[in-house]
């Protein structure tokens, strides 16, 4: 069961008004509304971005004669992994190397 505060009323609404107005939409969000797909503020891609771009459909325009490029991100501590990441023009399709 979900239980978001703007549907249930167990906050007072000046309180909650209070915290809207202090707090920012993605923390409201998280906090109050139970939305955690709301992008979190200490980020660079907020994950709805992330979501949108991963149900767009790459044209061959889009890729063709665009460099090639290669970026990697090496695991260094801990459970980490290593990725590969390989992007053309706007696709991009990455390998995970090593193990948990």
């Amino acid at each position: 069961m979900m239980y978001r505060v703007d549907e249930t009323g167990p906050i007072d609404p000046k309180e909650l008004a209070s915290a809207q107005a202090t707090m920012s939409a993605s923390q409201y969000r998280q906090e109050f509304l139970c939305d955690f797909s709301a992008p979190s503020d200490d980020i660079l891609i907020p994950i709805d971005l992330v979501s949108e771009a991963c149900q767009r459909e790459a044209l061959e325009r889009h890729v063709t004669g665009s460099p090639k490029i290669l970026g990697v991100d090496v695991a260094r501590f801990g459970d980490d992994r290593s990725v590969i990441i390989k992007r053309q023009g706007l696709v991009a399709s990455r390998r995970v190397v090593g193990h948990r």
